[in-house]
């Protein structure tokens, strides 16, 4: 049995995302991996991957734009990424996740003599959230690993048009979860002894960077359900925001954040997790914005949150200096 992995990356660097990261934990494990890097990005993105690749023969990387105007922009650009692999199953890849050591390994001996019915296998997601927190929220099963089979591609409304499809064009599920069910319950029970087979989801570990990602997002999700016609329309995000999806991207402090942080971290799904972190991530996770407020009392983070919001609202308000006259 060979198992390949694909990547589509749209300016990684810019958004602080930990895609080299992501690529390495995986690389070792199967036997190629797809990286499609969209031309557009300002940063140095394809840069990073090609020296993976030139360490790493398993890893071949390609620039391809993201065709911005189909109907599902993500879904097509990730078949191209997928066409690039012949292996019996296919991983797809998001630039956050981190897959633990023997995790390939583990799914080859799940996936070994299943009946070719089952097309998709869904995964567990560990949610971190602000820090070393899990938050209780889909997808806690991603259906990521699939058959590399003729006619099955992204194409369906689902995840911003990227779920599967048949060649017929039914939406095709997970039949087999390899994820943990204790997961339904609260966090994974005996996390250490079944880690191995939890995709770790870092997606909104850094959440600054969950609200930057936002305008490219909004383009995704409102180009699928039909509220843009195509990218030239695309001048405010789904909230009424102005955007510019090639312009550089705000890494601003933590506390222009603050709001919205505080009021998602009083959601009663975010809890504590103890946890070990791959060791491929504690230099990303050293340099995360993260805000250590979930051991705060709800009143103490409203207060931060207002006191925050009265600040800015202040300097705005601030006549500018004029220039001086000299």
């Amino acid at each position: 049995m060979s198992i390949g992995a694909y990547y589509t990356l749209f300016r990684a660097r810019d958004f602080g995302l930990p895609f080299e990261e992501s690529i390495r934990s995986i690389a070792g494990q199967v036997d190629r991996v797809s990286v499609l890097v969209d031309s557009r990005s300002t940063d140095d993105t394809y840069a990073a991957v090609s020296r993976l690749a030139s360490d790493n023969p398993k890893i071949s990387v390609l620039l391809r734009d993201c065709p911005l105007n189909a109907k599902y922009p993500l879904a097509e650009w990730k078949n191209a990424a997928r066409d690039e692999l012949d292996t019996d199953w296919v991983l797809e890849c998001d630039p956050f996740w981190m897959f633990p050591t023997h995790f390939v390994t583990l799914c080859e001996s799940l996936l070994s003599g299943l009946a070719e019915n089952v097309l998709v296998a869904g995964l567990g997601s560990l949610n971190f959230f602000n820090g070393d927190n899990i938050k209780h929220v889909h997808p806690k099963v991603l259906p990521i690993l699939s058959r590399r089979i003729e006619g099955l591609i992204h194409g369906s409304p689902e995840r911003q048009g990227c779920g599967l499809i048949t060649g017929g064009g039914r939406s095709v599920q997970h039949s087999l979860s390899l994820a943990d069910t204790s997961f339904r319950s609260g966090a994974p029970k005996d996390l250490h002894r079944t880690a191995s087979l939890w995709v770790y989801n870092y997606e909104w570990y850094e959440i600054p960077c969950q609200y930057e990602l936002k305008m490219l997002n909004h383009y995704l999700e409102g180009r699928a359900t039909g509220v843009y016609s195509g990218i030239d329309a695309y001048e405010e995000d789904l909230d009424g925001n102005a955007v510019d999806l090639f312009d550089v991207t705000f890494r601003l402090p933590l506390d222009n954040y603050s709001i919205p942080l505080t009021d998602e971290m009083l959601d009663r799904s975010v809890k504590p997790i103890k946890v070990t972190h791959p060791e491929g991530m504690k230099d990303w996770i050293g340099r995360a914005r993260v805000q250590p407020s979930n051991r705060l009392s709800a009143t103490s983070l409203r207060r931060r949150a207002a006191k925050w919001a009265e600040n800015r609202h202040r300097s705005e308000q601030e006549p500018e200096t004029p220039p001086s006259q000299g």
